[in-house]
């Protein structure tokens, strides 16, 4: 009789677990339909299958009076730009900019785990054609923290190869770049010759701060590392 009941406990358990998720994807659903539906009377046209992680961020930079494209996915531009990190489940897809430096983001997810919180990665492409094939720029932050994954972030140094563009130097005197490193998480800045020629700058999601992208800061901070890397000297 026991052992009944403490398998009827467990299956009763695993019963909850089950309807928990049905409701929670759910209403997940609901709101990423509301949020197309939302998108789509604004007149853009939104590609079937995007992702509420993609239209939160349209939503967002909409807001801060930033046009955008929705109409089409790109899966090997996201490949490529995810590199090893490639999944279909983990890309979130790409929504392209209009009157900004920026052609396009490209969003990369991956779910928390028993020792991991969640992580996003924000990749947003900025075309300079002066990029040779030769030139490999990679500089990356490195946030120094009171204590290891959720302490404070006590200081930002840069690092890597700026291939004599100067960046390295100055990327890391700006507060406001360093502000924004804090906020979101690691900054990542790359050059690339392949899938186009440009740049690519990674946010990494800080997920306990919320979305980034609707603060005015934060783009602010966003645009100016822009100037910075188009305005480089590149050989």
């Amino acid at each position: 009789m026991e052992e009944f009941f403490q398998f009827g406990g467990t299956a009763a358990i695993a019963i909850i677990g089950i309807l928990l998720f049905l409701f929670s994807r759910g209403q997940k659903k609901r709101e990423t339909h509301e949020l197309k539906t939302s998108i789509e009377k604004t007149g853009q046209t939104v590609y079937e299958g995007a992702s509420k992680d993609l239209l939160d961020l349209v939503v967002h930079l909409n807001g801060l009076g930033i046009s955008t494209e929705t109409h089409t996915r790109n899966e090997a531009l996201e490949k490529e730009m995810a590199g090893s990190r490639w999944n279909s489940k983990n890309s979130r897809g790409v929504l392209y900019l209009k009157d900004t430096p920026f052609d396009w983001i490209t969003i990369l997810h991956r779910r928390g785990g028993k020792n991991n919180p969640p992580k996003w990665w924000y990749l947003f492409g900025l075309r300079d054609e002066r990029i040779g094939s030769i030139h490999t720029t990679k500089l990356r932050t490195i946030r120094k923290k009171s204590f290891p994954i959720f302490g404070k972030v006590l200081d930002t140094e840069w690092s890597g190869n700026d291939h004599h563009t100067n960046l390295l130097e100055t990327l890391s005197e700006d507060s406001d770049i360093d502000g924004l490193s804090e906020r979101l998480g690691n900054i990542t800045v790359e050059s690339h010759t392949q899938a186009f020629h440009g740049w690519v700058i990674e946010f990494e999601r800080n997920p306990v701060t919320g979305d980034p992208f609707s603060v005015k800061a934060n783009w602010a901070a966003i645009r100016k590392m822009s100037d910075f890397i188009l305005k480089a000297p590149v050989n």
